[in-house]
């Protein structure tokens, strides 16, 4: 199974993006270096590593299959295989524009045999900080097999959804809790500025369009939330490579004329056979 799951994200500024992605390598592998972003919202935040010398972001994050330990799971802000890119690239931007499911809340599937194919699983998560308090987001995994990933499909959209309430549980608690304090000081500052003159509603979206856009990590307080992600996506691509099992299906069972019908046929030829 050749696959990658990927969190994509479509940024106010820059427009559909790759935030993080995780693939599977094996030990034979050569590495790339990941391209820096300097938007906060378009990548991914991940932990400090102390060198002894300097204190700097680790350059991917990687986990290791322990029932195969030459089997290994990269977490990276981009694909780390530039034959990966373009169509990481073209269904990420498929997925956040293209494709759209009731309330874009959902999960989609398209590609092709040059591309690849994609099950994206598209979510909003509130922000009070954002165009209509809203953020998109989509869950994506490619393949190059249609019938794999249309087999894996339930497995996948179940796996998915689970990641989703999680992430929409967390920002709506910090939405709600935003959304007091902001209106705490509003009301505070109407009270000490009455006889001045009214911020208009111009004004008002002018000033929040200068806020810099957060990272996830800010959206949701979690420092550790792509370390988390990169723990469940290669949960997902282990079970997700064994889901399609061949199975043998037996037939009917006999049924009662069938047996009466064979046991006369039976009968009928061994008394041919002793004629002859």
């Amino acid at each position: 199974m050749n696959a990658l799951v990927a969190l994509l994200h479509f940024c106010e500024v820059h427009g559909p993006c790759v935030v993080f992605c995780t693939q599977t390598v094996h030990d034979e592998q050569t590495q790339q270096e990941t391209v820096k972003k300097a938007c906060p919202a378009c990548t991914a935040q991940f932990p400090l590593v102390n060198t002894g010398h300097t204190v700097s972001e680790a350059k991917h994050l990687l986990t290791v299959d322990e029932e195969y330990p030459n089997i290994k799971y990269i977490g990276t802000k981009s694909p780390t295989q530039n034959h990966l890119y373009k169509a990481v690239r073209l269904a990420c931007v498929r997925s956040l524009t293209a494709e759209f499911c009731q309330g874009r809340d959902g999960p989609v599937l398209f590609g092709d045999d040059e591309n690849g194919y994609v099950m994206s699983y598209m979510f909003k998560l509130k922000d009070s900080q954002a165009r209509g308090e809203a953020r998109f987001y989509s869950f994506m995994m490619l393949m190059t097999d249609r019938v794999y990933l249309i087999s894996c499909w339930p497995y996948i959209v179940s796996a998915f959804k689970s990641m989703v309430i999680n992430l929409q549980e967390r920002a709506n608690i910090i939405f709600q809790r935003e959304k007091e304090l902001k209106q705490q000081q509003q009301a505070s500052y109407s009270i000490s500025n009455r006889r001045g003159a009214p911020i208009s509603q111009e004004q008002f979206f002018k000033r929040r369009s200068h806020t810099p856009l957060r990272s996830l990590v800010d959206l949701l307080g979690i420092k550790d939330i792509y370390v988390q992600i990169q723990a469940q996506f290669s949960l997902i691509l282990k079970l997700a490579s064994r889901k399609r099992l061949e199975k043998l299906n037996p037939g009917r069972s006999e049924s009662a004329l069938y047996k009466k019908m064979k046991e006369q046929y039976e009968t009928e030829r061994n008394k041919k056979k002793k004629q002859l």
